[in-house]
């Protein structure tokens, strides 16, 4: 297993060679699933209450969203191992079903019920927070209750999805002969053996480096000036600087999960040694 450093190394020598591919790629992701996301609002729209062909394409959009993030892992890793990539990988979820879908399914299950929970414990512990308030508007109370219950999603979701199951695509991407379920249990055991969740967290964020910390501070800048109008070009300014460093760190946190799962499992010449249960 490599040290932080030597990942690091590794970790900027293939973002030198790769960041065209890793930028673009991972807009087009975003344009995929933003693309998704307006189809289902567009359907749901068309349903008054939570009906069975409702939760049937939150499902489609959600396997969508997921078999998108497994062509991006497939890339990255690929990137890692200075194989061959382009930008087709990305539909190589969609390309083989058989491969993806195994996977896809089990973290979605998992999603699934992380929301619910997250659902649960807003409902419960938060009720008076989400009433109306005296003097505030309908939309401004939705607005509210959204961002409250998308928040605790959120926190949730990557405790008990996003670490745990951090290298489970990766984990199927390598075994294709395993089952997906296997590959999620892999990916769970590795994180918690040694507190790689915690290497995993602090890999990530010196990854992102400097450039996560400018985007938080004009994060916060941003929020004092917004309103201000007379500071308009300014705030413009600022949101672009804004964007250019949280995508790039984005894109870097990314990077770090496939750079260690390499490192983790040993790879040598692009080969994976297998890590048997």
């Amino acid at each position: 297993m490599k040290t932080t450093a030597q990942m690091m190394a590794t970790l900027e020598s293939v973002a030198k060679r790769n960041m065209g591919k890793m930028v673009y790629t991972l807009f087009l992701m975003i344009i995929l699933q933003s693309v998704a996301a307006s189809a289902l609002l567009f359907a749901v729209l068309g349903f008054e209450i939570r009906t069975g062909a409702f939760y049937a394409l939150e499902i489609v959009a959600a396997v969508v969203t997921l078999s998108l993030h497994f062509g991006f892992a497939t890339v990255l890793l690929r990137m890692v191992r200075d194989e061959f990539v382009t930008l087709g990988f990305l539909f190589h979820g969609f390309r083989k079903p058989r491969l993806s879908l195994p996977v896809v399914v089990p973290f979605l299950i998992v999603l699934a019920a992380v929301f619910f929970a997250s659902d649960a414990i807003v409902s419960n512990a938060a009720r008076d927070f989400l009433a109306e308030r005296s003097g505030e508007s309908a939309m401004d109370a939705l607005f509210r209750a959204v961002s409250v219950r998308v928040l605790a999603f959120a926190l949730l979701a990557f405790v008990f999805a996003a670490l745990p199951f951090a290298f489970a695509f990766f984990f199927r991407i390598d075994n294709p002969q395993k089952t997906g379920i296997w590959a999620m249990w892999k990916s769970l055991r590795l994180s918690v053996s040694r507190a790689n969740f915690i290497r995993l967290i602090v890999f990530a964020v010196k990854a992102a480096g400097t450039r996560l910390a400018v985007a938080i501070i004009l994060s916060v800048i941003i929020s004092f000036l917004s309103h201000v109008k007379s500071l308009g070009i300014l705030v413009m300014i600022l949101d672009f600087v804004y964007f250019l460093n949280a995508y790039t760190a984005a894109i870097r946190i990314l990077l770090s999960v496939a750079v260690m799962y390499d490192s983790l499992t040993e790879t040598k010449t692009g080969q994976l040694i297998a890590i048997e249960a």
